[in-house]
């Protein structure tokens, strides 16, 4: 029982920190006029993550 419930709160924190890197993304990309590549380029967003953020966006 313990193991599901690390998993599920390891997931719940992985989808946490893939919404507020995509809000941050959006912010970059209103405030600034950046792309998508451009805003995360700011962030030093790691590949794994991009994938996840662009199908968000």
């Amino acid at each position: 029982m313990c193991e599901a419930v690390e998993k599920y709160a390891q997931k719940y924190g992985e989808r946490k920190r893939v919404d507020t890197l995509c809000g941050a993304v959006v912010n970059l990309m209103e405030t600034l006029k950046l792309t998508a590549e451009q805003a995360m380029d700011a962030l030093r967003i790691s590949p794994e993550e991009r994938t996840a953020i662009s199908k968000r966006l």
